[in-house]
């Protein structure tokens, strides 16, 4: 969820609030959406006689209800005006491309999405995800793809070291990923890969977390049989956060890093039922200002896809990687706290069933274990003390899908997570849940 930032304080949850322009305009831009999602159909519908087209048009709306949208720690109380719980009207309208141009191929996704909360007004917001692509390829051995991605939603709640977010934060991420290859698929391939990325908040708050950061990749891949897929590179990724301290007289420091990884994977395919796929990455990561979260050893992921029958599949992540939210806070003119997460281990078990063929059900656990530091650091010397914790997370989640017709999809949703707390982390408990209905015509 996203939207431009607002300068209007919190709506009173029991008095008459006062007219806003956004709320003014609300049942237009209601309507607008409603007649997009028409015309929307109208043109989906007019090219009803091909059996498959390049594109799609649709919409979908869903209503969520969260148990504590801001993410509040246990025991902690919403601020005057703001609700704990609220239930979130979300309407979409999709779009999608896939089109193949001789040896060439065209792709694309665009989503708008129009969101509202019954009771924390002040965090409506309208959000965006565009994605663009290109597959290419020529007559000799070389191939290769451009991938262009920008999204723009409500930033999460979930940054214990903010505290609470009193205005509407907008998140807006960009990436652009350039790939070529040379060689065949089934043979030895050798690629060059180049990747930037950055993410901006609307909120002063968030500005620590503000990242630039660009990569370049060189590897190799070999097919040995029709099972196994072996591969290496290495990658070499440069990165700041621009704002990282905050001074009192307004100036800012950055924080440049540098990541340097050897990536060691694995496909194989034993038989039609199981994949595994094996990710090992020895690391180095310097950091410039947030010293104590430099890292050396090795990360790495592990994948096991598995479908025992028609209907069931399962799916098992084990995933161990540095995180890369680090902030530094401003206390002072001289004085701030550095937040981050070092590192995080995760396991994650997703179930799939066919109920029949126009329903399915899914079902997940997942669990989390995040090393967090806080340090002081003096401008001047740098990190003078820091104190470390662990903390942990569990997610189970269940849902029901049922697809009617090909266009046509309607289902719901639940999740739960529980966190536990730490010396530099509250308790934290959540549970949301939902149902959705999508319109697809192509």
């Amino acid at each position: 969820m996203s939207s431009p930032r607002s300068a209007s304080g919190p709506r009173p949850r029991k008095a008459a609030p006062a007219a806003r322009p956004d709320r003014l305009y609300a049942p237009r831009r209601g309507r607008l959406i409603g007649a997009a999602a028409l015309l929307a159909a109208a043109l989906a519908a007019a090219g009803a006689a091909a059996e498959d087209k390049p594109y799609s048009l649709g919409a979908s709306q869903t209503f969520t209800r969260d148990s504590n949208l801001l993410r509040l720690g246990d025991g902690q109380a919403a601020p005057a005006g703001y609700a704990r719980s609220d239930t979130v009207s979300s309407t979409a309208l999709l779009g999608a491309l896939d089109q193949k141009i001789g040896r060439q191929r065209v792709y694309g996704s665009l989503t708008l999405r129009d969101n509202r909360l019954e009771h924390n007004s002040i965090y409506d917001n309208q959000s965006q995800a565009l994605a663009l692509g290109l597959d290419w390829e020529t007559v000799e051995r070389l191939s290769g793809s451009v991938k262009l991605d920008r999204a723009r939603s409500l930033a999460t709640f979930a940054a214990a070291d903010r505290g609470f977010v009193p205005e509407r934060n907008t998140e807006t991420t960009q990436r652009g990923s350039v790939v070529v290859r040379r060689g065949l698929p089934d043979q030895l391939q050798f690629e060059l890969g180049l990747d930037h990325q950055s993410v901006d908040y609307s909120a002063a708050l968030y500005a620590p977390y503000e990242l630039r950061q660009s990569s370049v990749s060189l590897g190799a891949r070999l097919r040995t049989s029709a099972a196994l897929l072996l591969s290496a590179g290495v990658r070499r990724l440069e990165g700041s956060y621009p704002k990282a301290l905050q001074r009192a007289d307004g100036s800012v420091q950055a924080d440049d890093f540098r990541r340097t990884s050897l990536d060691l994977r694995a496909d194989w395919q034993p038989s039609g039922a199981s994949r595994l796929a094996l990710r090992l990455s020895p690391m180095q990561v310097r950091y410039d200002v947030a010293r104590e979260r430099d890292y050396s050893g090795l990360t790495g992921a592990l994948t096991w896809a598995w479908q025992p029958g028609a209907r069931l599949n399962l799916t098992t992540d084990i995933l161990r990687e540095p995180a890369q939210d680090s902030t530094l806070l401003g206390q002072s003119a001289e004085i701030g706290s550095v937040e981050y997460s070092r590192l995080s281990t995760s396991l994650r078990v997703q179930a799939g069933y066919e109920l029949s063929a126009k329903v399915q059900a899914r079902a997940g656990v997942s669990y989390r274990e995040r090393q967090t530091d806080r340090s002081l650091v003096l401008a001047a010397v740098g990190p003078i003390g820091t104190t470390s914790a662990t903390d942990h997370a569990t997610t189970y989640n269940l849902g029901l899908t049922w697809q009617p017709t090909r266009g046509i999809s309607l289902g719901c949703t639940w999740q739960q997570e529980a966190r536990s707390a730490s010396s530099l982390a509250q308790a934290l408990h959540y549970s949301t849940y939902g149902c959705f209905g999508q319109l697809l015509l192509n």
